[in-house]
């Protein structure tokens, strides 16, 4: 990927719920009538797979995310469907290996794996499994995890200085490049606006406001960031945690040319 390159060799099977696999968390049974089924003594993660987990498909090659979702849903639709086409007779389909196009969006086989019993990974110690139920997500869903933990993405920061200060796109965009210019910016206004007597949730949609905060944004994307531009020529690195004029200067700047 340094090289901007993406290339994934994508794995997928699927597994019949059975009755009580819901609350117990799975088992890790052979699937009955099939020779070549799921054998937990070999699979280092077979406690965290359910009972009668089928072979794995592999689809070669992947270069983008959007194919590695698009190969792991047509995967997963195909094989239910063979397994179900299948059963009573040889059970779950075999390994196989296969590449994905993009015109179809489906994905087409390539070859048999000639020995699949001793088809197998080489288990990474470093990069232990990684179970995302309940207790490890403190009650919550996947969804609402991410949003509570994962730091916010200049895109939804954009977006969000944009609704929030009535800021255009540009300067937004100038404003989200990193996260601690973000962080300054809203000091700033904050600092600005309490001096001045027009902060708290009231006064955030009040004209003054939104001109404190686009006073704020012009001082910090033009002066401010020139002068770390100049300081820069002279040798020195400056940035919003280490420039002399932090946030609640300023905000206090803003505040006392504010008419």
């Amino acid at each position: 990927m340094e090289s901007g390159n993406l290339r994934v060799d994508l794995n997928v099977s699927v597994a019949k719920i059975l009755d009580g696999e819901e609350e117990n968390g799975g088992g890790n049974e052979t699937a009955p009538g099939n020779d070549d089924a799921f054998d937990p003594a070999n699979e280092m993660y077979a406690s965290h797979l359910p009972s009668n987990v089928g072979q794995r498909t592999e689809v070669k090659n992947l270069n983008s995310l959007r194919q590695v979702v698009a190969s792991a849903e047509y995967e997963a639709v195909r094989q239910v469907a063979a397994t179900e086409a299948a059963e009573g007779v040889a059970g779950s389909p075999g390994r196989e290996t296969r590449t994905f196009d993009p015109k179809t969006q489906r994905t087409v086989r390539i070859r048999d794996k000639g020995g699949a019993v001793d088809y197998r990974f080489m288990p990474e110690p470093d990069l232990p499994p990684v179970v995302l139920n309940e207790r490890v997500l403190d009650g919550m869903t996947l969804d609402e995890y991410l949003c509570k933990y994962l730091p916010e993405s200049p895109d939804m920061a954009m977006k969000r200085l944009g609704v929030e200060y009535a800021l255009d796109d540009k300067v937004a965009a100038v404003l989200t490049t990193e996260p601690e210019i973000v962080r300054m910016y809203e000091d700033a206004v904050r600092v600005a606006a309490e001096e001045i007597g027009t902060g708290g949730s009231d006064g955030k949609n009040s004209k003054e406001y939104r001109r404190i905060a686009s006073s704020v944004s012009n001082w910090l994307c033009n002066d401010l960031f020139a002068l770390w531009k100049a300081e820069e020529g002279n040798g020195s690195i400056v940035s919003a945690e280490t420039s002399p004029v932090d946030a609640s200067r300023l905000g206090a700047l803003v505040a006392a040319m504010h008419d």
